[in-house]
């Protein structure tokens, strides 16, 4: 960039400068369905990424004396180098012409996650601008025909042992079985407990058993306001601990969603929270997430909700939407769960609930949310009738997600919350609302359980008791022995 582009600034260009990269949840979903499909997983790095395509760019400099025998020629750029503007979204369109020639096309629910259809299963790649992981039965034909075909220069080919930031390996092996595929972080833990030695000017974290203490209330610290290199510091502190939270730590959820609220203006109190936040990773480096793809069995509380009642009378017969023009559903099916969970006046201060969500394709976890709701409940039932339906929207998303991407559904999706009222509520047409200032809330989530997709419940609502739902994680802060137990299933 120094040598070609000598640092001169250049107007905005009128091309488009975007180039997609593939969300984490949508590379743990492409990891899930390897394993369920028998897919191989193979990663690689595409070297000199951005020389591979041609730039659209009119620029040009006067050659130096490096250039030899050329000093003093004009030169035009004819690569797409780095240092451009535009160069990212010219190597996206490059590749993109290459796998549309392999006979890939991109999902419909994410352009960085590519599909093949193979017969009676679908491949699948995902892009991270050069970075690329695919799911195959054979990976190698694919790697060969982008060097050889294509003439990519492709480096770090293989099983993707380390792949943005998280540590991927089975374990459990025995001589019959190939072990259980894992997703954890502990290279980026390790990584980010140097860096919080380097900040600080501190030893290592002291070890602890859960990442905040039960009676801290972030909001109520009276602590002094951190000077300006402090805030600097608990900025670095809290994006590490964000991108941790990411690669699927979700014992930390909760805590870095209490601690990422006072960015703007944080207090040497939250700046010791958050090191005890380090002191828990440090306590837990290796924790993981296992790709299980047994379907789980849900027949117990099937029976105790025998009925499928008329809804007709309320919201008339409802359908599911699903758009048209979706591939083909091969391969083996999907059993989607979300556990749902609120923390009544969890801010002290505004009075606001917290909500959380635990999202799973099987057995397997894909996606958590926590997050403080946008408005004051006076009782449990109104903040867990928020959840049911910020878990209705999910639940919706996923089931396009994975009809996108080609996959079965095994049925309708599964909601668990441990609050009675509210799944009484939605599941009896004749429950009628306590809270009238819930309606809508109310209404979402009762249409969607009425709803139908040829023939069968979209949604089915269970309660579950409080202390075996795992989304409490993302909700309350729990000592270290309540979230082991939530964690280690």
């Amino acid at each position: 960039s120094r040598l070609v582009a000598s640092e001169n600034l250049t107007p905005p260009s009128s091309d488009n400068a975007y180039s997609g990269i593939v969300s984490l949840e949508g590379v743990r979903t492409v990891m899930f369905l390897s394993e369920l499909n028998d897919l191989q997983l193979c990663a690689c790095d595409i070297g000199n990424a951005y020389l591979e395509a041609q730039t659209r760019e009119k620029l040009c400099i006067i050659a130096g004396p490096e250039f030899g025998e050329l000093e003093g020629h004009t030169l035009v750029m004819f690569k797409a180098l780095y240092g451009a503007r535009t160069s990212g979204n010219r190597f996206a369109e490059k590749l993109a012409d290459d796998l549309r020639d392999m006979g890939f096309f991109q999902s419909q629910v994410d352009s960085a996650i590519w599909m093949r259809d193979c017969g009676d299963h679908y491949e699948y790649l995902c892009t991270w601008v050069d970075d690329i992981l695919f799911a195959s039965k054979n990976p190698m034909l694919l790697m060969e025909t982008l060097k050889n075909k294509y003439k990519y220069i492709l480096k770090g080919v293989g099983f993707p042992e380390y792949y943005l930031g998280a540590d991927i390996k089975r374990v459990d092996k025995d001589i019959h079985d190939k072990g259980v595929l894992t997703m954890g972080s502990t290279t980026y833990v390790k990584r980010c407990l140097e860096n919080y030695e380097r900040l600080l000017g501190f030893k290592p974290p002291k070890k602890v058993s859960s990442p905040m203490e039960t009676k801290y209330f972030p909001e109520l610290d009276s602590t002094d306001e951190l000077d300006n290199q402090g805030r600097q510091i608990y900025w670095s502190l809290i994006g590490m601990l964000q991108w941790a939270v990411t690669l699927g730590r979700i014992d930390i959820h909760h805590a870095v969603m209490c601690m990422s609220r006072f960015r703007a203006q944080p207090k040497k109190g939250h700046l010791m929270a958050v090191a005890r936040i380090f002191g828990y990773l440090n306590n837990y480096k290796t924790a993981s997430i296992k790709f299980r793809t047994k379907v789980p069995d849900y027949s117990k509380f099937m029976q105790e909700q025998e009925t499928d009642f008329d809804w007709s009378y309320i919201y008339g017969k409802v359908k599911e939407l699903v758009p048209k023009g979706l591939p083909e559903p091969k391969g083996k099916s999907v059993r989607t769960t979300f556990f749902v969970d609120a923390n009544l006046g969890h801010d002290k201060v505004t009075g606001r609930s917290c909500s959380g969500i635990l999202t799973m394709l099987n057995l397997t976890p894909i996606d958590w949310f926590s997050k403080l709701q946008n408005t004051v409940e006076t009782a449990t039932y109104g903040s867990e009738f928020c959840v049911a339906r910020q878990a209705i929207d999910k639940i919706l998303a996923e089931r396009y997600k994975l009809r996108a991407l080609g996959v079965p559904l095994d049925g309708p999706a599964f909601m668990f919350g441990d609050n009675k009222s509210v799944v009484l509520s939605s599941t009896i047409p004749t429950h009628g609302l306590n809270k009238r200032h819930n309606f809508l809330s109310y209404h979402r989530v009762r249409e969607c359980i009425a709803a139908t997709h040829e023939g069968d419940p979209i949604v089915r609502f269970f309660h579950i008791d409080g202390k075996a739902n795992p989304a409490n994680i993302q909700t309350k802060t729990l000592p270290g022995g309540d979230i082991y137990c939530h964690m280690k299933p």
